[in-house]
C-alpha cells in the first residue's frame, strides 16, 4: 500500500505516497531505479536503489532506518525471516565494495561477504543463500546469518540449482552440465557418474520423502532416492548408468521408504523389470 512517485517536474524530488489514502509519507533524495527498490515480503520495509547515490533501507511508513553502503545493484529479501541480501556497484568504488547480510527490521549487519557477489538467490523457504562471486567459487550459506556451509568447487561454474520441498537436499547443475546432489548441511555429497550428464540440467524433488525424478541425455526420466545417493558417499561414480538407474529405483521400492501412493508405485511398477527405469516419468 505504497507508491513512488516521480514528478514530472524538473528539480522535484520522488516521494513516496501511501497507497491508501495518497499522503505523502516521504520524500526521497534522488531519482530510483524501479528494477532494483524492492518491498519486503512482510510489506513493513522496502530497499530503494538510487542511480547516482548510495542506497537506503526504509519503513513503508516512510521513516529512515539505514544509509546502506554503496550504490546498490542487487538485492534480495529472505521470504520468510526478515533478512536482506544488498551487493553493490563497485564500477565508481575505489575499494571493492561486498555485499552484506542484513536485518531489515533495524539495519543491522549480520554478515558481510569476502568479495564482489555476482548473483544471489534466497531459497524458497528462506533457509539458505546461494551466493556465486564474480571472482571466487560460488557457496552455499545459511538464510539465517549467512554462515558458511559449502563451497562449490572452483573448476566447475553452478549453472542453476534446485532444493527438495523440504530444503534437505540440493542439486547442483555446473556449466559442463555434470551434478551434485548433497544435503545441505553439506555433510554427503552424491556426485553423479559422467555418463549420466544431463539435456537440460533439470532435476526435479517430487516429495517429502527425498524423491527426485531427473531428465538424461537419452530422453528418459529416472527416479532417484536422495537418501540412498548419498549414504553410497561418492560409489555412484564406480557404477555404469544402468546399474545406477536400476538400484536407484529399486531401493525405495524395497524399503517402503518413498513410494508410499498406490497410484505412483502401480504407475512406476510396469517399469522396474527394464533398465530403462521410470521412463516418460519426467511429467508426474
Amino acid at each position: 500500500n505504497v507508491l513512488l512517485v516521480s514528478p514530472d517536474i524538473q528539480g522535484e524530488l520522488p516521494q513516496m505516497h501511501s497507497g491508501l489514502n495518497g499522503n505523502r509519507l516521504a520524500t526521497l533524495n534522488g531519482d530510483f531505479r524501479a528494477g532494483l527498490t524492492q518491498f519486503s515480503p512482510d510489506g513493513n520495509s522496502l530497499i530503494i536503489a538510487y542511480y547516482s547515490s548510495y542506497g537506503e533501507l526504509l519503513r513503508t511508513d516512510g521513516t529512515f532506518i539505514k544509509l546502506l553502503s554503496g550504490r546498490v545493484n542487487q538485492a534480495a529479501y529472505n521470504p520468510s525471516n526478515g533478512r536482506l541480501i544488498v551487493g553493490y556497484d563497485n564500477f565508481l568504488e575505489p575499494t571493492t565494495l561486498p555485499a552484506e547480510m542484513l536485518n531489515s527490521t533495524n539495519g543491522a549487519v549480520i554478515q558481510v561477504f569476502s568479495d564482489e557477489v555476482e548473483y544471489m538467490e534466497f531459497s524458497p523457504n528462506g533457509l539458505y543463500l546461494i551466493i556465486d562471486y564474480v571472482d571466487k567459487p560460488g557457496e552455499l550459506r545459511s538464510g539465517l546469518d549467512g554462515t558458511l556451509i559449502r563451497e562449490f568447487p572452483d573448476e566447475l561454474q553452478a549453472s542453476s540449482w534446485t532444493f527438495n520441498p523440504l530444503e534437505t537436499f540440493i542439486a547442483v547443475i555446473y556449466e559442463t552440465q555434470q551434478v551434485e546432489i548433497f544435503n545441505t548441511q553439506g555433510i554427503y555429497t552424491a556426485s553423479l557418474n559422467d555418463n549420466l550428464r544431463f539435456s537440460n540440467g533439470r532435476v526435479i524433488f517430487l516429495d517429502r520423502a527425498q524423491t527426485a525424478t531427473t531428465l538424461y541425455q537419452d530422453n528418459h526420466a529416472y527416479l532417484l532416492d536422495i537418501e540412498w545417493l548419498n549414504a553410497m558417499l561418492g560409489e555412484a561414480d564406480t557404477l555404469l548408468p544402468s546399474q545406477l538407474i536400476s538400484l536407484a529405483c529399486q531401493y525405495p521400492l524395497n524399503n517402503g521408504e518413498v513410494l508410499d501412493d498406490p497410484e505412483l508405485l502401480a504407475e512406476l511398477q510396469k517399469y522396474l523389470d527394464a533398465l530403462k527405469v521410470c521412463e516418460e516419468f519426467s511429467e508426474r
